[in-house]
């Protein structure tokens, strides 16, 4: 049986489950509350506690997953590496000798429970075809957490100060839960490397997001680089490119590398940039997905003229935005918000040995979902796996890079 799609409740008991059978030292803990009362959870690998005392002599990374919960698949991601940093093989052992995570597989619970599947009990109020696509971006407060950060927060070309946006900024810069719990994490871990982990397209952004500059430190920006361009060029022992789904049927293509705000759109109030302001050396966001017959039907995140819908003359990418998507309405924000489902259960019957497709109908069917998430097993298969890889791929050149005489 091939990987299966998680409800948000599931998939943090299986990543809590990992730890009694972890070869390495692996500790979780509840770190906040969400204003609609689900629980953000965070977990270390290679070390006991998540501060940097508990990993002096080790590089820190810190890994966020799922900002924008209708990118259903990238937590999905975060528990297959996790189970795989834990699958006591030496690969895993040789990179964890070096390395400590402290990641955040589910970052924006409220989102991403929105898009869970009706629980057995039937008591979710919300369904999938009840929803704006835009609500399944955002948390309990309809807020854009990854516009929410204080870097440059108010850059009207960067995100939106209204409401039934997409990208809308929140009241206040920090007024989220979800950025001040990402910010403490920072504080207490001080990670060498900070990850954003979405979907929406298939690229790798550098900072900076809210400027066409890249960072001052030219040595850091060139190893920025080193790092991404090592993965994309990435090739398994046969020769062939991790990024090439052709024997499986999968469209696939190489991810995009570069500085955000030059290869996709500005977007201000990012965790990525803000970290990169805090003095986390290496920051990145990676886009794993993006629907190809669903893309050229999008207009991607915020439009701002079109000189800057171009590079090189060719088109920027979009970001995790989808303006082409179900809208959400003015008059609905106040009814809508901190409007989320029960906690689910299990998307299939335990056991289920009969399935036929790891993706309910009810999510194969719906756009917003198909644009953001890999809709068949063959799709979710291959990207689990190519992802995965290329996390494992990028720590082991981190391991490289920062070890090297």
């Amino acid at each position: 049986m091939g990987p299966v799609y998680h409800t948000t409740q599931q998939l943090l008991t299986l990543i809590a489950g990992l730890g009694s059978n972890c070869s390495a030292p692996y500790f979780t803990e509840t770190r906040n509350e969400t204003v609609d009362g689900l629980k953000i959870m965070s977990v270390v690998v290679g070390a006991e506690h998540a501060n940097k005392a508990a990993a002096p002599e080790k590089l820190r990374v810190m890994l966020t997953f799922g900002a924008h919960g209708r990118e259903y698949f990238a937590s999905e991601v975060a528990y297959k590496f996790l189970s795989t940093l834990c699958d006591g093989s030496d690969r895993s052992t040789n990179i964890l000798n070096d390395v400590a995570f402290a990641i955040i597989p589910v970052f924006n619970p409220s989102g991403r429970t929105r898009t869970d599947s009706a629980d057995a009990k039937g008591v979710r109020t919300t369904f999938l075809s009840e929803q704006q696509c835009t609500d399944r971006r955002k948390n309990g407060n309809l807020v854009d957490i990854n516009r929410n950060f204080d870097v440059s927060w108010s850059m009207s070309d960067g995100s939106s100060g209204y409401e039934g946006d997409d990208d809308y900024r929140g009241p206040s810069a920090m007024s989220e839960v979800e950025p001040n719990t990402a910010n403490k994490l920072r504080a207490d871990w001080q990670p060498d490397m900070y990850m954003d982990l979405h979907t929406g397209t298939v690229a790798m952004y550098m900072p900076w997001n809210y400027k066409d500059e890249s960072v001052a430190d030219e040595q850091a920006s060139k190893d920025m680089n080193t790092l991404l361009e090592s993965v994309v060029s990435a090739k398994y022992e046969s020769g062939k490119s991790i990024w090439d789904g052709s024997a499986a049927g999968v469209p696939s293509r190489e991810p995009d590398v570069g500085i955000g705000s030059e290869v996709s759109y500005l977007a201000s109030g990012t965790a990525s940039d803000f970290m990169q302001s805090k003095g986390v050396k290496y920051n990145f966001i990676w886009e794993m997905y993006e629907a190809s017959e669903l893309a050229a039907r999008r207009s991607g995140a915020r439009m701002v003229g079109e000189s800057s819908m171009r590079r090189n003359g060719k088109r920027k990418l979009p970001r995790g935005g989808g303006e082409s998507l179900p809208y959400a309405r003015p008059t609905d924000i106040a009814a809508r918000r901190r409007v989320s489902s029960e906690p689910a259960n299990a998307l299939l019957p335990a056991g289920d040995s009969t399935r036929t497709s790891s993706t309910p109908d009810e999510w194969r069917n719906d756009e917003c979902f198909k644009y953001f998430n890999p809709t068949t097993d063959a799709g979710l298969t291959f990207w689990l796996t190519t992802w995965n890889e290329a996390l494992l791929r990028l720590n082991e050149k981190l391991i490289a890079v920062e070890r090297s005489p």
